[in-house]
């Protein structure tokens, strides 16, 4: 099924020196899932790194993840057992969920800290409409 809840369980920001930032890494850790009939809790830990070195920000929460059946929830805690990864499809979910999170929270410890906020922005892409000579619509 999916992600049916969640909460933020803490998060920390901390500036190391006023060196101009030139990129950002986002990392996402499962830490732990715990199953209980037909949900799972995810624990999670979302790292933001600043380079060079400049400034690091991480949120820690827990998804709540109801399957349809035991069975389905019992298959995914197994996997995470036995590999400590979730399946592709719940990763996915997960790690959307996390991103969100993260930039919501993110963005409020960025800017008492002065830093730009840890947003992923897709890029927009223009496609001109057949016929119309290469001018987007």
């Amino acid at each position: 099924m999916g992600v049916i809840g969640g909460r933020v369980d803490s998060f920390s920001a901390k500036r190391k020196n006023d060196e101009a930032i030139q990129s950002l890494s986002i990392n996402v850790l499962i830490d732990e899932v715990q199953r209980d009939g037909r949900t799972l809790k995810i624990n999670y830990t979302c790292r933001t790194s600043y380079s060079p070195d400049a400034a690091e920000l991480e949120v820690k929460g827990t998804l709540v993840w109801q399957e349809e059946n035991d069975a389905d929830a019992k298959a995914i805690q197994a996997e995470y057992d036995k590999q400590k990864r979730l399946p592709n499809e719940v990763a996915e979910e997960v790690i959307t969920a996390v991103n969100y999170t993260n930039s919501a929270v993110g963005t409020l410890l960025a800017f008492g800290l002065g830093i730009t906020a840890p947003i992923n922005v897709p890029k927009a892409r223009v496609n001109a409409k057949p016929g119309s000579q290469g001018k987007a619509n």
